[in-house]
């Protein structure tokens, strides 16, 4: 009690102004710290999630348009088929597609006994390995479309097939099935999106990788099932946590994975967690500043005011000390 009874009243004052102007900034930092933490890294994977929506469209779309160019060319090669002895013209539409899409390294004719007739390719590409029991030419040969898993062929490259059905006045004449490039593919529809930093991924079915990622120790064909994320794809569910894992690089990373529709492919997007953090770090302490600065200002204004509200008080307290000792002549000021 002596110690409170030797501090002066103004000093007294000011310093519970400004307990009470800093109190509450400082219990509300970390509260807010944190919320500000949830909503930044939130905007970022939702960034990164709508990325996603994206590529998985582009795919799915691109993937169609692919299916949509060879169902028009087969038309025609199914009536050239059943006229017979039309191998030149058949040939010619068969170039039309390779002149036209780059993705496509071959594109190969088969009658109902899965016997090759004739095939267009690339320099340097094998055709897919077809018989009467592959997917590809059973499936077709029921007029439906088979779009089947990316493999590696015997020319070293990674590519999935379009099989589709020559169909002539509603009887089967044949298959044609078509090897799309992987790598071009993804490039492509890489190309037709804005870029952004995160690393992206592309797993089959199996959790395989099929695109060759730019300065990464991974090899296109490697097995990722060993991670979460990929389990998670494999069982037919996204992934959007929010929570930091180890990346396929070996980094603390923030992952996004999402299905590709009628593919069964999975796209995964890694942001390195410090990309995400610092940002992060930086709008928080930003934050933090403001409000202390804010409650300091506040405190500063009502150090002011209390001033101004007790030197009246001062005034008349030191007049009266000194009537106390016998001297009557000191006045007060007037005021408010």
């Amino acid at each position: 009690m002596a110690l409170f009874q030797a501090i002066p009243l103004r000093r007294a004052w000011y310093a519970l102004v400004l307990l009470a102007s800093l109190l509450p900034a400082l219990a509300l930092a970390p509260w807010l710290s944190d919320q500000a933490h949830h909503l930044l890294l939130d905007r970022a994977m939702l960034r990164e999630l709508l990325a996603h929506q994206q590529l998985e469209m582009h795919i799915y779309l691109e993937t169609k348009r692919l299916v949509s160019v060879l169902q028009n060319k087969s038309d025609p090669i199914a009536f050239l088929l059943q006229q017979g002895h039309q191998d030149a013209r058949i040939r010619s539409l068969l170039s039309k597609i390779d002149a036209r899409e780059k993705v496509i390294n071959t594109t190969t004719i088969y009658d109902t006994a899965a016997h090759l007739l004739m095939s267009n390719r690339e320099q340097g590409h094998v055709i897919a390995p077809i018989d009467r029991q592959s997917p590809a030419f059973v499936i077709a040969m029921h007029q439906r479309v088979f779009i089947g898993s990316p493999a590696r062929l015997g020319d070293g490259h990674y590519e999935f097939v379009i099989a589709v059905p020559l169909i002539a006045d509603g009887q089967t004449m044949g298959v044609m099935v078509s090897t799309i490039n992987i790598n071009k593919f993804w490039r492509y529809i890489k190309s037709m999106l804005p870029k952004h930093e995160a690393r992206t991924y592309l797993v089959d079915g199996r959790g395989t990788l099929l695109i060759h990622q730019e300065a990464s120790r991974l090899q296109q064909g490697a097995l990722l099932s060993d991670k979460a994320i990929v389990r998670a794809l494999l069982a037919h569910k996204d992934w959007h946590r929010s929570d930091s894992y180890r990346g396929f690089e070996g980094e603390a990373v923030f992952g996004i994975g999402t299905h590709v529709r009628n593919l069964q492919w999975g796209l995964i997007s890694e942001i390195p967690a410090s990309s995400i953090i610092s940002p992060i770090v930086s709008v928080l302490v930003t934050l933090i500043l403001i409000v202390v600065v804010i409650h300091l200002l506040f405190g500063l204004g009502a150090l002011l005011f209390s001033d101004r509200m007790l030197r009246p008080i001062s005034n008349l307290a030191a007049v009266m000390q000194r009537a106390a000792g016998g001297d009557y002549h000191p006045q007060i000021p007037a005021s408010r």
